[in-house]
């Protein structure tokens, strides 16, 4: 796939949001970018399986963050269930319900003021 294909895949994939916090194109104001999950850094493939359709926010949040160590792994928002993790509270604010929703928060900076 070229670089148009894979991004309007992954569009596609992630329903024109951000996989990470949810915020959709319209929201946001435009196209989102393509997040490498493991990134090529630390020896991730550039193939959609190993993208995430991401807002530029939490794409900058991110960064090269990847561990393999299963009690730090940052969750994937496709194949984890990430509202397991992680809650709003009455305020819109999101609170961790498990140490992997802790890392997802802190990671992507959830509670950024942008969001709440």
């Amino acid at each position: 796939m070229i670089r148009a294909e894979k991004t309007e895949y992954l569009r596609v994939r992630y329903n024109f949001s951000c996989g990470y916090c949810g915020i959709t194109e319209s929201e946001f104001g435009g196209t989102l970018t393509r997040d490498h999950f493991k990134p090529l850094t630390k020896g991730g493939r550039d193939s959609v399986d190993n993208m995430v359709y991401a807002c530029a926010d939490c794409n900058h949040s991110k960064g090269d963050y990847f561990s393999d160590m299963p009690d730090e792994r940052l969750l994937h928002p496709l194949y984890d269930n990430v509202a397991e993790h992680l809650h709003r509270d009455g305020n819109g604010v999101y609170q961790a319900s498990s140490a992997l929703g802790a890392i997802y928060l802190r990671v992507l900076d959830l509670n950024r003021i942008r969001y709440l």
